[in-house]
C-alpha cells in the first residue's frame, strides 16, 4: 500500500510552545513555492492510486430555504461508501430516518461525488492549466499551511453542475489550495463557480473540501473527512453538509456496522 508511506502531521512534544504562526509574515521565494507546487502535484496525480480498497459512512445533511432568508434543514440521507478499485460507490441506506432503498442518484437534492481524488487531481492535472499563485500563511488545525489561490478556465475545467430537471453544465472555477509544506500534502480546498450563464438554476456554488489521517488497517492514509457545498439560484439558496467516518479496509464480504459519526469541526473560511 504506497499510501502507507505518506507523512503524517508530527505531534507536538509534551511542554512545548503552543504553535503560533504570522499570517503576514513574508512569503516562500519563488524557488520554494515552485518546488512544492510540483510535489504537490505530483501528490495529487497519483492519491487516488495510492489509496487501498475501503468502505466507511457517509453522512449528508440538506439544508435550503429562500433567497433571501435563512436556511432550515430539510432533508439528511446516511449512506454506506465503498472504494474498489479507485471508484465511488454510494449506497444510501437511511433517509431521514427510514430504511430506504433509494439510489443515491435518485435522492432529490444537492449532490456531490469525486471527493476521494478527482477534485484534486482535477485541479493539478496539466491540462487543467492552472496558474498558481501565493496568497498567505495560514493554518489548519494546528498545522501551518501555505495557501495559493488558483484559476481554471471552462475549456479545461472539470467541475460539473447539476441542476433539477436533468440540466447540466461545466463551469470555469477559482479556488484556494492549502498546502502543508512539511508533508507535502493537500490539507484543505476550496472552489468557486465562475462566469454561470443566467439562464442556468444554479447562479452560485461554492465547495469546500477538508482532510484529515485516518486509520485503515493499521496505517495512516489523509483522507476527506468533510465537504460543504453552498449554492445558491433564482429559487433559493442551499447548503449541503457531507462527514465520512469509520473508515476501515474493505474486503470481499466486508460489512460496516453504521453508527453516528464524529461530527468534525466546520471547515474555516478566511
Amino acid at each position: 500500500e504506497k499510501s502507507a508511506n505518506l507523512p503524517a502531521p508530527q505531534p507536538q512534544a509534551a511542554g512545548a510552545a503552543p504553535m503560533t504562526y504570522n499570517a503576514k509574515a513574508n512569503p516562500p521565494s519563488n524557488e520554494e513555492q515552485g518546488r512544492l507546487i510540483d510535489a504537490i502535484r505530483e501528490y495529487a496525480l497519483n492519491y487516488s492510486d495510492q489509496l487501498p480498497d475501503f468502505i466507511c459512512s457517509e453522512v449528508t445533511v440538506q439544508y435550503a430555504g429562500p433567497k433571501s432568508g435563512g436556511l432550515r434543514k430539510v432533508g439528511e440521507v446516511d449512506s454506506h461508501l465503498t472504494y474498489f478499485q479507485r471508484k465511488e460507490t454510494y449506497t444510501p441506506y437511511m433517509r431521514d430516518g427510514n430504511l430506504t432503498q433509494a439510489a443515491y442518484d435518485k435522492i432529490p437534492g444537492a449532490r456531490s461525488v469525486g471527493d476521494f481524488g478527482s477534485m484534486l487531481r482535477g485541479i493539478f492535472e496539466p491540462s487543467s492549466q492552472a496558474q498558481f499563485d501565493w496568497e498567505k500563511w495560514d493554518r489548519v488545525g494546528d498545522t501551518r499551511v501555505m495557501v495559493f489561490t488558483f484559476h481554471i478556465a471552462q475549456e479545461n475545467s472539470n467541475w460539473e453542475l447539476f441542476a433539477d430537471g436533468g440540466q447540466h453544465m461545466v463551469t470555469a472555477y477559482r479556488g484556494r489550495v492549502m498546502a502543508d509544506p512539511v508533508a507535502k500534502v493537500v490539507l484543505a480546498i476550496e472552489t468557486v463557480a465562475e462566469n454561470v450563464p443566467s439562464s442556468f438554476p444554479i447562479q452560485q456554488a461554492e465547495d469546500t473540501l477538508t482532510y484529515a489521517m485516518r486509520e485503515i488497517s493499521g496505517h495512516q492514509f489523509l483522507l476527506p473527512q468533510a465537504v460543504q457545498i453552498v449554492m445558491s439560484g433564482s429559487d433559493g439558496q442551499s447548503r449541503l453538509e457531507k462527514r465520512f467516518a469509520n473508515y476501515r479496509k474493505y474486503d470481499i464480504g466486508s460489512t460496516i456496522t453504521f453508527g453516528d459519526p464524529e461530527p468534525p469541526p466546520p471547515p474555516k473560511k478566511k
